[in-house]
């Protein structure tokens, strides 16, 4: 899905006469690295996710002509409310596990991670759509903030803030060795772009959700996209 649904579409859009066409990729292409990462970093995909991304990536750039002038946008890892909600994406599991059992593990806290909540991802979005097409045709982005690179043992602190009386487990395992601090410069400088909603505000809105009761239970498999598929 992730390679041949996106050359098929740049396929029909450029048979269309179609020229902004928006990507949404993600900065796990960047696996695992020590460096603080942009947009022309090399990139060091650790699962077959990131890799397809990749190679969809390529395979529209390459596309890229006179008229078909791709965007991609590289999302840092999403967070917060949405007409679907996801419990698979590692804020929003934590906030809902906090609220129903007040006990949870943080893997391998020492690494990094760049969040970006759903608000900010369609904003990114609609700016990329409305911007002059020689600003962002052909062009990768970043999307996300400097302000909200945060190891998970951060992120885990903040959810446990949100939810008194949490209790954090620390556990190490070799499962996911995605590492990776992300610059957002570029998607500031030339979009003007800077996320409006912070990571606490966001898993607030989360543990609002699941106290309230708009979501009955985040365990079922339709809030998780591997279990839906």
């Amino acid at each position: 899905v992730n390679y041949e649904a996106a050359k098929m579409m740049a396929r029909l859009s450029r048979a269309n006469g179609i020229s902004r066409f928006v990507f949404a990729s993600t900065c796990s292409v960047y696996g695992e690295s020590d460096d603080i990462i942009d947009e022309s970093s090399d990139l060091n995909p650790v699962s077959l996710y990131a890799t397809t991304k990749i190679d969809a990536e390529r395979a529209l750039l390459e596309s890229t002509d006179e008229v078909f002038q791709p965007t991609i946008l590289r999302l840092a890892t999403a967070y917060g409310w949405s007409h679907r909600p996801r419990f698979d994406l590692v804020a929003n599991l934590l906030s809902a596990k906090a609220v129903t059992d007040k006990d949870i593990s943080v893997f391998n806290g020492e690494q990094w991670r760049p969040f970006v909540n759903t608000r900010d991802i369609s904003r990114a979005v609609i700016a990329a759509l409305e911007a002059p097409l020689e600003s962002v045709g052909g062009e990768i982005f970043n999307v996300g903030d400097n302000a909200q690179n945060y190891t998970i043992s951060q992120l885990g602190q903040i959810v446990a803030a949100a939810v008194p009386g949490t209790v954090v487990n620390e556990v190490r395992n070799a499962e996911d060795p995605r590492n990776y601090q992300v610059c957002f410069d570029k998607i500031q400088e030339v979009l003007g772009f800077r996320a409006v909603m912070t990571l606490e505000a966001g898993i607030q809105e989360i543990v609002d959700a699941v106290v309230e009761g708009k979501v009955t239970d985040w365990k079922d498999p339709k809030y998780s996209n591997l279990k839906q598929m």
